[in-house]
């Protein structure tokens, strides 16, 4: 099951994603952090740089050629790509964006 609580307070993005699942045969949790804020010197939102950001580093991985899937790709099928992945992640962090990810193991059943 995957989920996001995504809460804007004075302009700060809180975004809470948990994924549960299997990995390989055993249980296991993922709970991504983000913690964002107002860039004033650049006079960015949290909210245009945790999802503009995004949206921006996607189509980097297309005019680069690392995402070559021809139609209409929601997030999770592009994040199942590692390099994908990484490479939305490293664009997000050198732009002052950062996750955390706790991993844990799941709750079985």
């Amino acid at each position: 099951m995957d989920q996001t609580v995504k809460l804007v307070v004075d302009g700060k993005t809180y975004e809470l994603p948990l994924i549960t699942g299997t990995e390989g045969d055993q249980p296991r949790q993922y709970e991504y952090q983000l913690y964002d804020e107002y860039d004033a010197a650049t006079q960015t939102s949290s909210m245009a740089r945790t999802t503009g950001y995004t949206c921006t580093a996607g189509a980097e991985l297309v005019l680069q050629g690392l995402y070559t899937e021809k139609g209409v790709s929601p997030p999770e099928l592009v994040g199942r790509n590692d390099a994908c992945f990484d490479f939305i992640m490293r664009y997000l962090a050198l732009r002052g964006v950062n996750y955390r990810v706790e991993a844990t193991p799941g709750e079985s059943g």
